[in-house]
């Protein structure tokens, strides 16, 4: 996919203290804030596009390279990619759609395409299609440097060799002009979400959570996150590494975990729970929703220097 640039907002105009707006100031104004939302959207549509998993490339090659009937609906797809289509025989269990992305989780089909009869050699047997990404969808990758500035890679001309990360940005685009929080958890409620990190209940860090509105720590359901986004529209998502945004009083082995990665529209989840770890006994280390142990009689463990398929459950 080709990524085009997106140019900022034109700043709205300014009048001297005590002048008169007229009209086609009014006009104006209006047409600057549109501008400015509509590039804010474009800007987290985007970042949508940025928010996902590398899990996803296996899933879309195995779905295209399915031979069978592709049927389009004249429906349109969320984000102008096209009609919605059906590859594979349709009610065949290999069929699968596109949404055209108006309602999420798209309601379920519940056309019977099929035939039922008295006898057994008379019906015929119909799948409803599963929902995939379209045709072309982009394999999803989200990077978020924790505690790092523009002087760190020398992706944005830090002193730090970052030579896989310079690969990925060529392939992209550089974003100079965007909101910080400046404190890891709202930062990455607010990359998530694409809402403010108040509206997100992230305030603050999880130990400083308090009772009060935009600061309790809680991510509520009608605050989805990119990955719920995603799934919704066959995408399969995950999580690797940290995970500070989890309220104290929800890490414990039996959760609740609608906090979790896992609650929170992410498939898979391996890192750690809090602000920190150690990388040679990580006692917060958890798979989806369990605790792992890993070192235990592995004195040589190191957090990087094994891959998460291979670190069994203690």
């Amino acid at each position: 996919m080709k990524l085009q640039h997106i140019q900022p907002p034109v700043p709205s105009p300014h009048r001297e203290p005590g002048v008169q707006s007229g009209p086609e100031d009014l006009v104006s104004l209006r047409n600057a804030a549109r501008q400015r939302a509509n590039w804010c959207c474009s800007l987290f549509a985007l970042l949508g596009l940025t928010v996902g998993t590398a899990v996803a490339e296996g899933k879309l090659a195995s779905d295209g390279t399915q031979t069978g009937t592709e049927v389009s609906t004249g429906a349109s797809v969320s984000g102008g990619a096209g009609a919605v289509q059906i590859t594979g025989a349709p009610g065949s269990p290999s069929a699968v759609t596109t949404i055209d992305g108006k309602k999420l989780p798209p309601p379920p089909d519940k056309k019977f395409g099929g035939k039922i009869g008295r006898n057994a050699i008379d019906p015929t047997a119909y799948w409803p299609p599963r929902v995939a990404p379209a045709k072309g969808s982009p394999n999803i990758l989200l990077i978020m440097t924790d505690d790092a500035g523009y002087w760190v890679s020398s992706t944005f001309g830090g002193v730090i060799p970052t030579p896989a990360m310079d690969r990925v940005a060529r392939n992209g685009l550089h974003y100079t002009h965007f909101h910080s929080t400046s404190v890891c958890s709202p930062t990455r409620a607010s990359l998530i979400s694409g809402r403010n990190h108040h509206q997100m209940g992230t305030g603050a860090i999880p130990e400083l959570s308090t009772g009060y509105p935009g600061y309790n720590g809680t991510m509520t359901k009608d605050n989805a996150t990119v990955a719920r986004i995603l799934k919704g529209h066959g995408y399969v998502t995950s999580w690797f590494g940290k995970n500070h945004n989890t309220p104290d009083l929800q890490i414990s082995k039996i959760g609740a975990y609608d906090q979790w990665p896992i609650g929170l529209g992410f498939d898979y989840f391996y890192g750690f729970m809090g602000g920190d770890t150690s990388q040679w006994r990580p006692g917060n280390l958890v798979r989806n929703t369990t605790y792992i142990y890993p070192y235990v009689d592995n004195p040589g463990w190191n957090m990087n220097a094994e891959a998460p398929s291979t670190h069994e459950t203690q």
